[in-house]
């Protein structure tokens, strides 16, 4: 098997734990340099470090178990056929012995920060967008900051120019003489490259709810990361919702996977990091614009169809599900819906979806 892809899991959850909210470093699978990509920032400079500490040690395999207070092992959170590693990937983990030994662990994790020159935020919940702004006063730090290129739809781009960075909530570093945070408004479904990688991004408008007092809606994005040369791909997705029955897609949903089945080969899909931020429900009970088991199985068994319908066919795909909130109670929710998920897949004959939970500090291969 070959990997175009190495996806770190800064941060899998939705909240309300704090410090493991959504954060993926994206890499070209055996890069020799540091440089990378997050898709959202829920977390940041605590992961990085954190996962610097843990390389060459037994902590690396171990993730925190709430519920059980103790700690338990990637193992129980992934699917045996998917590809996964404890903390950084090798190649990164070789990249930083051979090139930056003799730094200690807040310089190397400064370096992986400043690596980072592209954000790509699905939207702005504090979930998703905690960690760059609490850290970005270091790209402006006079001997080791970086420029930062933030991008997101049009209403993330205006939510985190009107309401976060204004002066108010934090300071505008976006509008001074001399921006380090850069904010940029990406198109629906328009491509966009990716500057240091032979890669390019679509992003993809999705429903997410709506305000808890206004009622107006909120809505996400899923980004389709694309490799130049293989067109081999992988899809990131945001927090969502499908507001049509559960045996269709609405509007929005639809755009998406008539592109996505129309512009990526089946045997090119590597994969899919996708939320289900809560167990199985009773019906009528509010998801507040997320998916249980029952709604990601759905929306999973209508993606496959359509690549079906024009006679191409999904042999295996590794499904990372993401954003499961902790909740108040003796059971793992992590590990609940995982194995409701899998139950599901089995009664639909879904045998070819691989599900895995993306637990902190792991890294995928995809």
């Amino acid at each position: 098997m070959t990997f175009t892809f190495e996806v770190t899991i800064l941060g899998g959850s939705g909240g309300p734990i704090e410090n493991d909210c959504q954060s993926f470093l994206i890499r070209p699978y055996g890069s020799d340099v540091v440089d990378s990509i997050c898709v959202d920032a829920g977390t940041g400079l605590g992961s990085l470090y954190n996962l610097v500490a843990q390389i060459g040690t037994s902590d690396e395999a171990k993730v925190n178990d709430y519920y059980n207070q103790n700690v338990t092992t990637r193992k129980v959170f992934n699917d045996v056929n998917v590809a996964y590693t404890n903390g950084f990937s090798s190649s990164l983990k070789k990249v930083l012995s051979e090139k930056y030994q003799n730094l200690n662990h807040w310089e190397t994790t400064i370096l992986l920060y400043n690596g980072i020159r592209d954000y790509y935020i699905t939207h702005p919940h504090l979930d998703h967008i905690a960690g760059l702004i609490i850290n970005s006063p270091l790209a402006y730090e006079i001997s080791f900051g970086t420029s930062k290129n933030v991008y997101g739809l049009t209403s993330t781009k205006e939510a985190l120019t009107d309401h976060i960075f204004n002066d108010t909530i934090w300071p505008s570093l976006n509008k001074l003489k001399y921006p380090k945070i850069n904010l940029n408004a990406l198109k629906q479904c328009r491509t966009h490259d990716i500057a240091n990688f032979p890669w390019t991004t679509t992003p993809f408008k999705v429903n997410h709810g709506c305000g808890a007092c206004n009622g107006e809606p909120n809505h996400s994005t899923i980004y389709c990361i694309r490799h130049n040369r293989t067109s081999e791909a992988i899809v990131v997705c945001g927090d969502l919702e499908n507001k049509a029955s559960i045996d269709t897609l609405d509007s929005y949903l639809q755009t998406f996977t008539n592109w996505l089945t129309n512009n990526i080969l089946a045997e090119n899909f590597k994969g899919i990091l996708i939320e289900c931020s809560s167990q199985t429900v009773p019906d009528g009970t509010p998801l507040f614009g997320h998916l249980s088991p029952p709604h990601l199985i759905s929306l999973l068994k209508l993606l496959l169809k359509k690549y079906n319908d024009i006679d191409q066919t999904i042999s295996e795909l590794n499904v990372i599900v993401t954003h499961v909130k902790y909740t108040c109670g003796n059971e793992d929710p992590r590990l609940t819906v995982l194995s409701e998920l899998r139950n599901l897949a089995k009664f639909n004959n879904l045998h070819n979806l691989n599900f895995s939970y993306a637990s902190q500090g792991t890294t995928y291969y995809l």
